[in-house]
C-alpha cells in the first residue's frame, strides 16, 4: 500500500510538472515578449508590463500566475528584457526570473521591414509542500512532511519577422529540457522539462481612421502533446478602447476588454471554459496593465539607426510614411 501511495504521489507531481511547465496567459497578444525573447528592444519607449491571472475560478488550488516584465532598445540594434514569474497550482510552485536580449537587421527598407534574433537565459526555483495534499493516511512514515525545492536554469530563442502591417514569430522554450528532479530519482531522463514552441502570426486591417481590426493567431506546441492553437481578433476603436475575442482550442474562448489613457493600458478577460472541467470551474479570470515610459537608456547610448517604434507596441523600430504600428501596446 505504501508503494502504490508513493508511486501515485509521485505520478501526480510528475503531470502536474508537465502541464505547468509554461505559463498561460490570454492577453499575450499585447505582450508577445514574454513568449519570444526576439521581441525585447521593438519598441520606442519602455513598456512596463504586470499580468495577474487566476484560472479555473471555483476549484480548490487551482493555478494562479502573476508576471512583471519590461524590454528596452539599448542601442546599437540591440534590445534587452527582463522577466519575472510566479505561479502556484497546489502543492506546487515556479518562481523565478529571464533575461533576454534580441538583435535586430534591416530586411526592407523601403516598407521598414526587420528581422530579429533573441535569446533568453531562464532561472527559476520549483517547490513542492506536501503539507498541500490530503492522504487517508496522514501519519503514514513514507509520506514527507518536508517541503522540497530545487533550482531549474534553462533557456528560450526566436525570430521575428515584422513591419507595420504585419509580424510573424517562432519561439521555443526549454531549451535545455533541464529535469525537474525533485525527488533525486538517479534518471538523467526522469521528468524533462519539455520543449514548448511558440509559432504567431498577424495582420491589421485598418478601415477607418478611428478603427482597426487585428487578427492573429498562435500556435503551441508541446512535446508528446497535441497542437495547441489559438484564434484571436480585437478591435481598436478610436485609439481608447479594445474589444477582443479568442477561441483556443478545445480549452476556452476568451472575451477581452482594455482602455487607453495616455502612458497606461488597462487589459482584463474572461475564459469560458470548454474543456472537461467546465462543470467544476467557473471560468479564468486575467488582468493585464501597461505603464510606459520614456526611453532614457536609448537617448543616452547616442547611437542614431532609427531603431524606433513611434506606434509603441514595436513591430518596427521606426514609423514612415505615416502608417500605423498593428500590434503596438495600446498605449500611445
Amino acid at each position: 500500500m505504501k508503494r502504490i501511495l508513493t508511486t501515485l504521489v509521485i505520478l501526480i507531481l510528475s503531470l502536474n510538472v508537465q502541464a505547468q511547465q509554461w505559463p498561460l496567459y490570454s492577453q499575450y497578444m499585447f505582450n508577445q515578449f514574454i513568449l519570444n525573447p526576439a521581441v525585447a528592444g521593438s519598441d520606442e519607449k519602455i513598456p512596463i508590463v504586470a499580468t495577474v491571472r487566476r484560472q479555473w475560478q471555483g476549484m480548490q488550488d487551482a493555478p494562479v500566475t502573476q508576471s512583471l516584465s519590461t524590454h528596452a532598445y539599448v542601442g546599437q540594434y540591440v534590445g534587452l528584457g527582463i522577466n519575472f514569474f510566479n505561479e502556484v497550482a497546489g502543492p506546487s510552485r515556479r518562481t523565478g526570473m529571464t533575461f533576454s536580449a534580441a538583435r535586430h537587421f534591416m530586411v526592407n527598407k523601403a516598407n521598414d521591414t526587420w528581422f530579429s534574433f533573441g535569446l533568453s537565459g531562464s532561472f527559476y526555483q520549483f517547490g513542492f509542500d506536501p503539507t498541500k495534499l490530503r492522504f487517508d493516511q496522514p501519519n503514514d512514515p513514507v509520506i514527507t512532511t518536508a517541503s522540497i525545492s530545487k533550482f531549474i536554469p534553462d533557456a528560450a530563442a526566436g525570430v521575428y519577422l515584422y513591419n507595420s502591417q504585419y509580424f510573424v514569430g517562432l519561439s521555443v522554450q526549454n531549451l535545455f529540457q533541464t529535469p525537474i528532479n525533485l525527488f533525486d530519482i538517479i534518471d538523467r531522463n526522469y521528468n524533462p522539462a519539455s520543449r514548448v514552441y511558440f509559432l504567431t502570426a498577424g495582420y491589421e486591417f485598418v478601415l477607418s481612421d478611428n478603427l482597426s481590426i487585428q487578427p492573429s493567431v498562435l500556435v503551441r506546441k508541446v512535446f508528446a502533446a497535441p497542437y495547441q492553437m489559438d484564434l484571436n481578433v480585437k478591435a481598436t476603436i478610436v485609439n481608447h478602447i479594445t474589444l477582443g475575442v479568442s477561441y483556443r482550442s478545445q480549452d476556452a474562448v476568451v472575451l477581452l476588454v482594455g482602455a487607453n489613457i495616455p502612458n497606461v493600458f488597462v487589459g482584463y478577460s474572461y475564459d469560458i471554459t470548454l474543456n472537461p472541467l467546465k462543470s467544476y470551474s467557473r471560468g479564468t479570470h486575467e488582468i493585464y496593465l501597461v505603464v510606459k515610459m520614456n526611453n532614457i537608456l536609448h537617448k543616452k547610448s547616442g547611437h542614431s539607426n532609427n531603431h524606433q517604434n513611434s506606434g509603441g507596441h514595436g513591430h518596427r523600430p521606426q514609423q514612415r510614411r505615416g502608417g500605423k504600428n498593428p500590434y503596438r501596446y495600446p498605449v500611445q
